[in-house]
């Protein structure tokens, strides 16, 4: 079912995490409000844009 091939250093990653090596950790909350400010950005329409 393999449909790509990984690198050395890739496949030492996708081993780590499958073997649980892994240790997820939860974003602070600065970062929260940082990356949610970030987006509110990004999809705010603030000005009119002509593209030719």
């Amino acid at each position: 079912m393999k449909k790509y091939q990984l690198d050395k250093e890739e496949q030492q990653i996708l081993n780590a995490i499958e073997e649980g090596r892994w240790d997820l950790v939860k974003p602070k909350k600065a970062e929260l409000e940082h990356y949610a400010q970030v987006a509110k950005n990004t999809l705010k329409k603030n000005e009119r844009m002509n593209i030719r």
